[in-house]
């Protein structure tokens, strides 16, 4: 019995030899390979590994031969050593087809996997988008083969993932064309929620005013073509997260209520039976992200309201609910960015109550911790204590928690210059952070001297 090792192995080198030949890119003789590499077992339980020839394979060399491969080995040999991704090998098929070779013609499955290569597993980088359309194309110009599901949901899906300024345009194009021609009774096309998503998805990247719009109006077209009973549908909480995410980047100002009722329109779905569309931990991520993005004057507490029913979820029973620290750094964030236009400083006031309710159960919780990003976030909110002791007292137990926590970096402590009064380092408690060495404040201008004796001595702290 071969081992998978040997085989894979041999599987490459049988591919190498099949793409050569068929393509006709080699003029040299090529080596035939050891077919057959079998083990036998000796008297000691080890394997030797013997060679025979029982397997003949092809031997043409050059195009023209009566021994060369068809599509079939064209289209198996993409998986061993992926020369598909070069157009050449496609224009090579295409040529021997229109010379009269009809076992050369490429297949939909030949196109669809040059596309695959193409792009790779990440690589959607413009030139690689571009390629893909181009490969798109030539599909749609064949007189043999015709794009399908697939060919759509690859071309669509790169774009989606591309930074093309008109990617999204370009999606919904190529989908409307798909819908056209489905409806023409083109059943090789099925849309599907796949190619669906993809779409929304290009929606959501794009900074196009009214992007969030078209992604949330791609959701609604998924639910009725669900509803009208298309049997390629299932609907799932990728689409919906994805709008959550389009509405948390968008810059309008009815963004972060518009993403709260897609995850109230998820729960109404789950209800009614549909347990794939159950929000997840990102689902309440990207609401919360949405109201810290935004500028609304009561983005704290809406955001405190999404985090405390996750966080009862979870409490109750709901296991896959597992608050992150994330989403008690998307409150705070929204905390440290809240002002109050008018000027009185009572959103703000109640703003930092808010943030330090939320630290407080976040350094208590058994399933979070505290990460350098909520040091950061906290120092930011201390800044807006209006009251000086207050303020001082508060910072000076965030920071003793966060040398603690050895989480103490350059950009907490710049941030603490605009939150500490001149004498924070005299006054400082040694004896909980154990500092090793004395800090001597006399003046506003040896603040700045003090923070750099502060992150020299970060790495001799005894914590």
């Amino acid at each position: 019995m071969l081992s998978s090792k040997v085989f894979k192995g041999y599987r490459t080198t049988c591919c190498r030899y099949f793409f050569t030949a068929a393509a006709g890119l080699n003029d040299r003789p090529l080596k035939r390979p050891d077919v057959s590499c079998l083990f036998t077992t000796t008297a000691n339980g080890r394997h030797n590994m013997r060679c025979c020839d029982s397997i003949k394979l092809p031997t043409t060399n050059s195009i023209g031969r009566n021994y060369g491969t068809n599509t079939r080995d064209f289209d198996s040999g993409v998986e061993g050593m992926k020369y598909i991704r070069d157009e050449k090998y496609l224009s090579r098929l295409e040529n021997l087809y229109a010379n009269g070779k009809i076992d050369h013609h490429p297949s939909i499955v030949t196109y669809n996997k040059s596309m695959q290569e193409v792009g790779g597993k990440f690589n959607y980088s413009n030139d690689a988008v571009q390629r893909i359309e181009r490969i798109f194309r030539r599909v749609e110009n064949s007189p043999h083969v015709r794009p399908d599901t697939k060919s759509y949901t690859i071309v669509i899906s790169a774009l989606a993932r591309s930074k093309l300024k008109d990617a999204a345009t370009k999606a919904e194009n190529y989908f409307a064309e798909m819908i056209l021609r489905h409806k023409e009774g083109d059943w090789f096309i099925n849309p599907d929620e796949k190619v669906y998503t993809a779409v929304i998805r290009a929606w959501a990247k794009c900074r196009q005013k009214g992007a969030a719009q078209r992604a949330e109006t791609m959701l609604k077209l998924l639910e009725s073509s669900y509803t009208e009973g298309s049997m390629d549908i299932e609907l799932d909480s990728l689409a919906y997260n994805v709008v959550i995410e389009a509405w948390s980047t968008s810059n309008e100002d009815n963004a972060p209520y518009r993403a709260l009722s897609i995850l109230r329109r998820m729960d109404e779905v789950h209800a009614t039976g549909f347990y794939a569309v159950k929000p997840n931990i990102y689902s309440y991520l990207g609401v919360i992200n949405a109201f810290a993005r935004s500028k609304d004057e009561e983005k704290a507490q809406h955001a405190k309201n999404v985090l405390h029913e996750l966080i009862g979820k979870y409490e109750n029973g709901d296991r896959s609910l597992k608050p992150k620290f994330l989403a008690f750094n998307g409150v705070i964030q929204a905390c440290a960015s809240t002002y109050d236009r008018t000027g009185s400083r009572g959103r703000e006031v109640h703003a930092v109550r808010i943030a330090l309710e939320v630290f407080d159960a976040l350094c208590k919780a058994s399933y979070a911790y505290p990460d350098f990003t909520t040091y950061l976030l906290m120092m930011k909110v201390c800044a807006k204590i209006p009251d000086q002791e207050h303020r001082h007292r508060t910072v000076e137990n965030i920071f003793h928690l966060c040398c603690k926590d050895g989480l103490l970096g350059d950009q907490v402590i710049e941030i603490m210059k605009d939150a500490v009064r001149s004498d924070f380092f005299s006054s400082l408690d040694k004896t909980r952070c154990n500092i090793p060495f004395k800090l001597d404040i006399k003046s506003k201008e040896d603040i700045s001297h003090a923070f750099l004796c502060l992150k020299e001595g970060i790495s001799r702290l005894s914590l």
